[in-house]
């Protein structure tokens, strides 16, 4: 059984408690594209990920190698069978420490509270449009003001949705960067009262945005 111990990591300043656990081997994913992990998460090579023994799934997890001084903050969505010393990474991940197919790295593994170490973000739900749940007295496809935004990219880096919001902005697309669960979001800093509103509204920014952005229903 892994030996654990709180431990304090410095982050803008704030010193954060955080769960360290012993040093584990980081391998790469042999999973393809699409093939679905153990929580029912279709597993991307693209997107920051991992495997672990026995953290719960959606856990977010930072990655150290103190060798090259590399963090990398991955998301939990499989299980490592049998539970032993190992983490495996997601492609994206793996290439950010140079683990190539049959190589392994030795990795300080720490669990994050997103909420303490993102402490600018607020937290954020969110359902999509059409699963809103409409008031009695409100018109067909119109929930009360101000319900439903645009959902511009979901990113398992923070670094990485700050710098879209940014990308946003520069092309005069207003939005803001969020925190649900262990997952940093990009929406419109705009609300609207219905999603025929915000979709008419996306059609007209569509053009400045590089990826599939949707209505979201953000009154949870």
């Amino acid at each position: 059984m892994m030996k654990k111990s709180i431990a304090l990591v410095v982050w803008m300043g704030l010193w954060l408690p955080v769960l360290a656990e012993e040093a584990l081997i980081a391998q790469r994913s042999s999973y393809a594209d699409g093939q679905v992990t153990a929580s029912g998460e279709a597993y991307d090579s693209n997107l920051y990920t991992c495997g672990h023994p026995s953290f719960p799934f959606g856990t977010l997890l930072s990655l150290i190698d103190a060798e090259s001084d590399t963090e990398v903050k991955v998301k939990v969505i499989d299980r490592v069978e049998p539970p032993g010393g190992v983490i495996i990474l997601s492609g994206a991940a793996a290439d950010r420490f140079r683990i190539d197919d049959g190589k392994h790295l030795k990795l300080l593994v720490n669990k994050v509270d997103p909420a303490k170490a993102y402490p600018q973000l607020s937290a954020f739900k969110f359902r999509p449009a059409e699963k809103a749940e409409m008031p009695i007295k409100a018109k067909p496809e119109q929930g009360p003001r101000g319900d439903f935004q645009v959902l511009f990219g979901v990113f398992p880096q923070f670094e990485e949705a700050v710098q879209f919001k940014a990308k946003l902005s520069a092309q005069g697309v207003d939005a803001m960067a969020v925190l649900r669960e262990s997952e940093f979001c990009v929406i419109s800093k705009k609300s609207f009262v219905s999603p025929a509103e915000a979709g008419d509204w996306l059609e007209t920014v569509k053009t400045q945005i590089d990826r599939e952005a949707r209505v979201i229903y953000s009154k949870i």
